[in-house]
């Protein structure tokens, strides 16, 4: 039916060869990508909540063309969370061999 199964929920894998003895083929994946060159603020919510502003916010004098932002609403306050495209592109293309259906900076 329409239901969702949780098959394997596990942290840490320390390569993607051990990712590939751990997961079966054909899964779909979502993947939660923290650790190293992942950057997390709250910031105040706020009207202009474009990638662009909130980046200013979190990194001052970037531009949003080299990085990823992702952002979740916290009550009056953002959660903001930002990684830089090369090494988020550089971890999906490793895993291109899986089916990732999403993929979410932080747990």
């Amino acid at each position: 039916g329409n239901k969702i199964h949780l098959v394997l929920k596990t942290e840490n894998i320390p390569d993607v060869v051990s990712l590939k003895k751990i997961l079966p083929a054909g899964l779909p994946v979502y993947l939660a990508v923290n650790g190293k060159g992942i950057l997390h603020k709250k910031i105040a919510a706020s009207a202009a909540n474009d990638a662009q502003a909130l980046l200013a916010k979190v990194l001052p004098n970037t531009t949003v063309a080299d990085f990823y932002v992702q952002h979740l609403a916290a009550g009056s306050e953002l959660l903001v969370s930002v990684v830089r495209i090369i090494l988020l592109d550089d971890i999906l293309e490793t895993l291109r061999d899986f089916s990732i259906v999403s993929c979410t900076l932080g747990s």
